[in-house]
């Protein structure tokens, strides 16, 4: 399924803010604020004798403070009114200079007119389809699932060389009444060696490969029988105990489970769209060997992090 990518409305607030076409009158001059979104009319300010009415300023104030006019004290009003016609001032003098015909001006307008209409679609369709508490207790027993996973409790010493290391498991092999913890005190070069190089409870994907792959295969209560290798160093791996995990209570993950559910729904929702209205792809993607790449909207979690930083 096609992921769902929407560009952040505020980071095209103040463009947006300064742009307001709607019916024939704004042509020449897109501050003139169209009849039907003037609201009561009532006039907050002048600039340049040009009226600023109360609605559009509301409406920056809202998108800006995610609240209500009323609902902000008289210093944040002052604050975003201050703001606002700063705007408008900067605005009118963009307008006398001729810069509404440029070219990226008027790009970037029609672009954000696209991402805003598009933003409240989407917004009246999660409206229409409100998410209820058996939707979220479904995505709760899905996710249970994969959030029941193996874990692992463990130690580690940690050294510099692989010698050392076998030196260590030596150590262990010969005197079996040797106590690991004792010595991963007195060896161990890793921040957890003064806790005896106990790691605690944790899940494979959150060490280092090298060193999930060592534990898991161990059996409970042996000790890594040649030191393991990652980019920390070498370590002689205890395996103190495994259990399964439990999934955290529904209202612990209410909100991921909310978001996941809304995310599905939006990503279905532009597939039926696009199937309906039919889209084809002409762009030609060939670009030169330096052409820049733009991140990814999320990284994928660190499966390399160290032992230490679990």
């Amino acid at each position: 399924m096609k992921k769902l990518i929407l560009a952040s409305l505020s980071a095209l607030l103040l463009l947006g803010a300064c742009t307001q076409k709607s019916d024939s009158s704004t042509i020449d001059n897109p501050l003139n604020l169209a009849d039907h979104l003037k609201g009561d009319n009532t006039v907050v300010a002048k600039v340049g004798g040009q009226n600023v009415y109360k609605s559009e300023f509301a409406n920056y104030a809202k998108t800006r403070s995610q609240q209500e006019l009323d609902e902000l004290n008289v210093q944040a009003q002052q604050q975003l009114l201050d703001e606002y016609l700063q705007l408008q001032t900067l605005s009118m003098k963009a307008v006398s200079a001729g810069l509404v015909d440029n070219v990226d001006y008027g790009l970037q307008t029609h672009n954000l007119s696209k991402n805003l209409l598009a933003q409240a679609l989407l917004k009246d369709y999660e409206q229409e389809n409100p998410i209820t508490d058996s939707d979220i207790a479904a995505e709760y027993e899905k996710a249970k699932s994969e959030l029941e996973v193996p874990e692992i409790k463990g130690s580690h010493i940690l050294l510099k060389t692989k010698e050392e290391a076998d030196a260590v498991i030596s150590q262990l092999k010969n005197n079996p009444q040797q106590d690991f913890a004792e010595l991963a005190k007195e060896k161990s070069t890793g921040p957890s060696g003064p806790n005896g190089g106990d790691l605690g409870w944790f899940t494979a994907n959150r060490m280092v490969k090298p060193f999930a792959d060592a534990i898991a295969a161990m059996q409970v209560g042996t000790v890594s029988e040649t030191p393991v290798e990652t980019q920390f160093g070498f370590h002689v791996i205890k395996k103190t105990d495994e259990r399964m995990g439990t999934a955290p209570e529904l209202e612990n993950i209410r909100p991921r489970l909310e978001q996941q559910i809304k995310q599905d729904r939006l990503e279905t929702y532009l597939s039926k769209i696009e199937d309906q209205l039919g889209v084809e792809i002409l762009y030609d993607f060939a670009a030169p060997p330096l052409s820049p790449v733009i991140p990814p909207v999320s990284e994928p979690a660190d499966t390399d992090a160290d032992p230490e930083e679990k």
